[in-house]
């Protein structure tokens, strides 16, 4: 039984930590420490079911080799010239097919590259906490020391590793260079590690995205060089802060192609400006009887501000289903779009199923009867190009840090004839013309829209963050997360009794899915494979309702589990994700091997 049986995905065998701390956990460190003189079996018969499952190769492993002194004495004369760049270890000291010899050559050995990343990292962090009890209490010194050199050792695997194990499937130079190009810009993509020495993959950008440095730097620039209130004063640093606060909001509406950047108003959020067309247009225009449209696929924040106005006006919420390609059902919204409409508010893009709505036919059968057309382009602005114009909606929202701007930043773009109809929402100072004791007047928008000392700071790197994303290209990044969006759905469809919601790539309106997918398992709740795979690959995905109960419900399920990808992402990440995925469900007791499951795929109504 060699070390090799840990290698169950592409980058775990997380199997030799968890059977680490799950012999802490139930107290059994002194039966470990008498493991080579006793049976693993034995052992393993004490605890619990799980931690057997886990701890089965490693005991056997430790183990395998206890008793053949002789080799051990021959492998640590054969290697003692080595053994002086790296300290030896358990792991590599009863392990003959992984020598100190092939570390010191990094010969490119099918035994050596088998020998996963993930392994190695725990190997080494964990090789005196347990599997060398026979060894002396080390200084804090000399373990620091031997840390660093388990770490050199693993950092100079690395190059070589990735060039032997072929993880990527992509199909073109395009979705390849892309990642590469700026993956090392987004140092907490490249650096990040977990408590076990992992490096994480992050697979949850459509709840936020990652930062590129040029953001955080002009984030940090500004209260280091910039740093004052706008619009208030004379003096200098008032007047740069100023010119950098409108500045970010010009390039925010040439992001989103607005006619002028006076139709751009910063919000804390999406959320917050869903709300403020709700209490200024909603509240100006909305009468009793009146109706607005949504869907059972929308987000909470475009539902909660309508249903607070319709609670106010005595007004109606109708909400159109999906089609049996869990798409919105547009033949739907033109049965239920009549004259009592005064607002169609839906998604550009699906956050749980990935669709792209539409938008010119929505919006056609909106205009039948002037019923205005709110766009939630949450998921949409930071992933394709988006003009304002051309989708000819009334208003558009979206927020700051999916688009790899900071967090506390949204806007509200609106065409600037009906900011001018919309009262004003919050009070305070800057929203005003004049006040007097009997009375006020108000600005012109967007100014009318923010009251009170703005998110200065956060609205300037987000415009730092519209300057890095058109560097790079929207057309580009398109057509780099169609095209993983698409390998994330093969790969995922693959696995045995995997229920992915939302359209086909080959079917979806637009040309393909949003790069995410969410999905269930049968029998397997979504939080607990999430769970695994962070705890045991450092994988992270979403797991829940996604703000998104009702539609979890019309789709008969209480969460789902997601995953969904950026620009800082890759194919060899979609294959970490799913090698980690088949690991969790054989772990849980899933038969990876047997026919599909009857998960039915039909739309729940």
């Amino acid at each position: 039984m060699e070390i090799l049986r840990f290698e169950r995905s592409s980058r775990t065998d997380s199997c030799y930590h968890f059977f680490q701390n799950s012999l802490r956990a139930f107290a059994c460190e002194p039966m470990l420490s008498r493991s080579s003189r006793t049976d693993s079996r034995a052992l393993l018969s004490a605890l619990p079911s799980p931690v057997c499952f886990l701890s089965l190769v490693g005991l056997e492993t430790l183990n395998s080799t206890q008793n053949t002194k002789n080799e051990k004495k021959k492998k640590k004369k054969s290697s003692s010239k080595h053994a002086k760049k790296m300290p030896t270890n358990s792991c590599t000291k009863n392990n003959p097919s992984i020598s100190l010899e092939s570390y010191g050559h990094r010969k490119s050995t099918a035994t050596l590259y088998r020998f996963k990343r993930g392994l190695l990292v725990n190997a080494f962090q964990t090789r005196f906490d347990f599997f060398d009890t026979k060894r002396k209490k080390k200084t804090k010194k000399n373990l620091i020391q031997k840390r660093a050199y388990a770490a050199r050792a693993i950092n100079e695997t690395n190059d070589t590793e990735e060039h032997v194990l072929s993880r990527s499937s992509a199909s073109t130079s395009e979705a390849l260079s892309l990642s590469d190009e700026v993956r090392k810009e987004f140092p907490i993509i490249v650096n990040t590690k977990n408590e076990q020495g992992m490096a994480v993959i992050y697979l949850d950008s459509a709840a936020t995205s990652q930062k590129p440095t040029k953001v955080l730097e002009a984030h940090s620039n500004f209260y280091r060089q910039s740093n004052a209130n706008v619009h208030r004063a004379v003096h200098y640093l008032s007047a740069k802060a100023t010119d950098e606060y409108e500045r970010a909001r010009a390039k925010v509406g040439q992001f989103v192609a607005a006619r002028s950047d006076r139709e751009i108003v910063f919000t804390r959020n999406a959320s917050e400006a869903i709300n403020l067309v709700a209490n200024t247009f909603g509240e100006k225009f909305v009468r009793e009887g009146d109706e607005i449209v949504l869907s059972v696929a929308e987000h909470h924040s475009n539902i909660v501000p309508w249903q607070l106005l319709c609670e106010r006006k005595k007004a109606k919420i109708v909400f159109i289903k999906l089609n049996e390609n869990e798409e919105l059902d547009l033949e739907e919204l033109e049965k239920v779009v009549n004259e009592k409409t005064k607002i169609v508010s839906l998604p550009h893009v699906s956050n749980v199923l990935g669709f792209t709505s539409d938008v010119e036919k929505i919006v056609k059968i909106a205009k039948k009867f002037d019923a205005k057309v709110v766009l939630d382009a949450c998921q949409s602005v930071p992933h394709m190009p988006v003009n304002v114009q051309e989708l000819g909606v009334d208003f558009l929202v979206a927020s700051g840090h999916k688009m790899c701007g900071p967090s506390g930043i949204g806007f509200l773009w609106g065409k600037y004839e009906l900011l001018e109809q919309m009262p004003p929402w919050m009070g305070g100072g800057e929203m005003i013309q004049d006040v007097y004791l009997e009375k006020s007047t108000y600005a012109l928008p967007p100014g009318r829209f923010e009251a009170g000392t703005p998110a200065i700071a956060e609205a300037v790197a987000l415009g730092a963050a519209c300057d890095y994303l058109s560097a790079i290209g929207m057309d580009r990044v398109h057509r780099f997360e169609l095209e993983l969006g698409a390998y994330l759905y093969s790969e995922l469809s693959k696995i045995k009794g995997v229920r992915i919601y939302g359209p086909k790539p080959e079917t979806a309106l637009g040309g393909g899915r949003a790069a995410l997918c969410a999905f269930n398992v049968q029998n397997v709740n979504c939080q607990d494979i999430c769970t695994l795979l962070d705890q045991l690959h450092a994988v992270g995905c979403r797991s829940g309702h996604h703000c998104t109960q009702p539609l979890h419900r019309y789709l008969d399920c209480s969460g789902s589990a997601r995953a969904s990808l950026y620009i800082y992402n890759d194919a060899r990440d979609v294959d970490a994700f799913i090698s980690a995925l088949k690991d969790v469900l054989s772990f849980l007791g899933e038969d990876l091997s047997s026919p599909d499951v009857a998960f039915s795929a039909s739309v729940a109504h």
